[in-house]
């Protein structure tokens, strides 16, 4: 098979354009190393999904928190968050996370939905659980 003047040009500007391309690369590749690109400088998708989960859903101290907090607690409203509060003023520090129970209006199904979401814990972030 015999090719024709339009194919022989179509095969070399198609030649012409590929080797300028790999020139236009190689020169940027060898001049610009700040494009090079390391794994270190993308986090991890699960740690980001972790810093976004972190980050939105913080863990609230039922022993220091005010009301507003409180209230951010799934089903807690701001009459449940003052209950809690006065819980606190009249018995002292919860012990536990299981002893916000003993505040009227909070029960088990209510515990189960927030118990992720408390801590009695000092700062160290740690979450204190009943027995």
């Amino acid at each position: 098979m015999k090719l024709g003047k339009a194919e022989k040009a179509v095969i070399l500007l198609s030649l012409a354009l590929l080797t300028g391309f790999a020139v236009y690369t190689a020169v940027r590749w060898a001049f610009a190393p700040e494009l090079e690109i390391s794994a270190a400088e993308f986090p991890v998708p699960g740690n980001v999904l972790a810093a976004a989960i972190e980050d939105e859903l913080q863990i609230i101290n039922i022993n220091t928190a005010d009301a507003g907090k409180l209230a951010s607690l799934p089903g807690v409203g701001e009459v449940l968050a003052a209950r809690i509060i006065q819980y606190r003023e009249e018995n002292g520090s919860f012990a536990n996370t299981e002893d916000i129970m003993n505040v009227y209006g909070i029960g088990e199904e209510k515990y189960m939905s927030m118990m992720d979401l408390i801590t009695v814990a000092g700062d160290g972030g740690e979450r204190t659980e009943g027995q």
